[in-house]
């Protein structure tokens, strides 16, 4: 018989009888709990059966599904050893498995990654907004020469105009949610990619993967344009230019990572960056060659 246990943190989990009576400690926040009673009265004032929980407690239990690490059982109750249990089974819980494969055969995998019957239709559905992105930025060109070339732009080009950029910018966005996810999920060590879905929330899921991205590239940039602002390019020419560029560049894949990962701007370090591919240089050439 289960018994419904609920903590003022909002956890609800059900414990096995043999703890009825007991003190136990929630996983969630460690907060103190009493285990109730089954044979205490109901709130009825009624004695449950068997296989009955109060109808307090199933009320509180639902069907939620919260897997806890065994409550220390009478033989100990040496409060130091029980915490050194919960935090084993907390570590146990959250370890980090190593990968099934090694980097290089992982590598190779994602060249046809998009063939396997679980992600097709994924990498389909991103092939279909990648063609309607092109097409919607070809069309912006097209409307923007069109007024260049007479000269004025009319109430009807800009309105138009204006449709197709916001719909750009709605597909930009899923795009780059998208990619973020496959970053993100790539580090945990899944296989398969994400699901392409756009929830009604526009911050997260359109404009705050654009801005990761946008900062991304402003980030591995930014060396580059204030060279460009400087005497130095006046004297050197555009040389020193495109060298800091392209070593922005070759340090976007990870500073992208670290953004995914990190789901905030402050993750940005460019010391952490620069470790991170100096640790992992080869692989990181690898990376770049096949890309």
């Amino acid at each position: 018989m289960a018994i419904g246990v609920h903590c003022e943190c909002g956890a609800t989990f059900e414990l096995s009888d043999r703890y009825a009576g007991r003190d136990a400690h929630c996983i969630e926040c460690g907060a103190s709990l009493h285990v109730p009673d089954p044979l205490a009265l109901a709130d009825d004032g009624l004695i449950p059966l068997a296989d009955e929980a109060p109808a307090s407690a199933k009320e509180r239990t639902g069907n939620a599904q919260i897997v806890l690490p065994p409550i220390p059982t009478t033989e100990s109750l040496d409060p130091e050893r029980d915490a050194r249990s919960r935090a084993r089974a907390v570590a146990e819980r959250n370890a980090i498995s190593a990968p099934e494969i090694g980097f290089w055969p992982d590598a190779v995998r994602g060249f046809y990654l998009f063939l396997e019957p679980s992600n097709l239709a994924t990498c389909l559905m991103v092939w279909f907004l990648h063609t309607i992105w092109a097409s919607l930025i070809y069309a912006c060109l097209t409307i923007a020469g069109a007024v260049f070339r007479v000269g004025t732009a009319g109430v009807a080009a800009l309105c138009v105009m204006g449709i197709l950029l916001f719909f750009t910018m709605l597909i930009t966005g899923a795009l780059c949610a998208f990619y973020l996810n496959v970053i993100t999920e790539t580090a945990r060590g899944e296989d398969d990619l994400p699901q392409l879905t756009v929830d009604a929330d526009p911050w997260n899921d359109v404009m705050r993967p654009l801005l990761l991205f946008m900062v991304s590239w402003v980030a591995v940039l930014l060396p580059a344009v204030l060279l460009s602002r400087t005497g130095f390019f006046a004297v050197r020419g555009l040389a020193p230019v495109l060298v800091v560029a392209s070593v922005g560049v070759f340090f976007w894949p990870v500073t992208i990572l670290t953004l995914a990962v990190g789901d905030s701007v402050s993750a940005l370090r460019p010391d952490l960056i620069i470790r991170t591919v100096g640790r992992t240089f080869v692989p990181y050439l690898g990376i770049w060659a096949s890309g």
